[in-house]
């Protein structure tokens, strides 16, 4: 059941403070340590009672029930070394589990992908009771599967850093290249190319042969299969725009954006806020033009993660005048800027 991975599993115990009424609140969180193929938890539920969670995880068919208080010192997920009082039930016979849940008589309810079903287990020793078929077209599609899934011997899959398509917020350090953040691949990645910060993989052929085939020891079987994905990634939605806070703020940011003396909008444009191109903004070396699209959402920023909020963009990790001429911008427009940013 358990492999040692790149990426792997956690669960975040959050207490309430003292004085305060909430129930204790469990969440799953990426890290370091964990649970079967590498991929990253996709649900969590909290007993009726308050004192257990059930988890699930993306390409595991595998339930993990762990006591909360168990978990605040020993956690078990890094090591797939459980106490005694925690339990993993293998779901091998049922299908790929995606949500999980309790009924009002504790027992353990799970919704399996294909066939659509939900599975009910026994509180008491996690046996199946009863599976529900559930109505509706099927939802099986093999490029989702090869996303989620870790297959032929990997331990990573594409969703260990690329949750739901976008990215983990993480700052790798490859031997050869140094660090790099993880970029989204949400919302037409595909109009973006070149791809790779370094804009050295010209088209979606050669990202698939450098990154899925190469780095990930994996395999397509078909032309056709490699087409599909492709449809499919570039189809997977950007995150939804926001409101600003302050729409005054926001209004004047736009106009500095758009302002040619400072350049914003030069290399920032078009539908996906990306002219697509590889330039040296005083970074080090050329990098590509990232898409400004769903921004807010993505600290750190830059190609090593360098800037931890958009503010510290405007900082000297962000290459000064030869990223956009800011430099003469007072305190007061930079927040108007960042207040614009976090609209897109």
């Amino acid at each position: 059941m358990c492999d040692r991975s790149l990426v792997l599993s956690a669960v975040a115990v959050m207490r309430p403070l003292p004085g305060e009424a909430q129930a204790t609140l469990a969440l799953p969180a990426p890290s370091v340590g964990g649970i079967g193929t590498g991929v990253l938890p996709v649900d969590i539920a909290v007993s009726p009672d308050g004192l257990s969670a059930a988890v699930v995880h993306a390409g595991s068919r595998t339930l993990v029930e762990t006591p909360l208080e168990t978990l605040e010192h020993h956690d078990g997920f890094d090591t797939c070394e459980f106490a005694a009082e925690q339990r993993a039930i293998a779901l091998e016979d049922h299908g790929e589990p995606i949500a999980v849940g309790y009924d009002g008589e504790r027992n353990l309810l799970v919704q399996v992908r294909e066939p659509p079903s939900l599975l009910r287990l026994a509180a008491l020793n996690g046996e199946a009771l009863d599976t529900l078929a559930l109505s509706g077209e099927s939802r099986l599609d093999d490029s989702h599967l090869l996303f989620h899934v870790a297959k032929w011997g990997r331990t990573i899959a594409c969703a260990s850093c690329h949750p739901e398509g976008h990215e983990d917020g993480r700052v790798w350090n490859f031997e050869v290249i140094g660090p790099r953040r993880t970029p989204s691949v949400a919302g037409g990645v595909l109009s973006t190319m070149p791809l790779f910060w370094d804009g050295s993989l010209a088209n979606f052929d050669a990202f698939m042969q450098e990154v899925f085939l190469l780095r990930m020891s994996n395999q397509l079987t078909s032309r056709e299969y490699f087409d599909a994905f492709a449809v499919w990634l570039d189809a997977i939605k950007p995150l939804p725009r926001s409101k600003p806070a302050d729409e005054d703020a926001a209004r004047r940011g736009e106009t500095l954006f758009n302002d040619p003396a400072l350049g914003c909008a030069t290399c920032h444009s078009g539908e996906r806020l990306t002219s697509n191109e590889t330039v040296d903004v005083g970074t080090g070396r050329p990098f590509q033009v990232p898409s400004l699209s769903g921004v807010a959402a993505r600290a750190p920023y830059m190609h090593d993660g360098c800037a931890e909020t958009l503010h510290d963009r405007f900082g000297p990790c962000g290459g000064g005048d030869q990223h956009g001429a800011t430099s003469a911008l007072t305190p007061a427009q930079i927040d108007d800027l960042v207040a614009y940013l976090e609209t897109l």
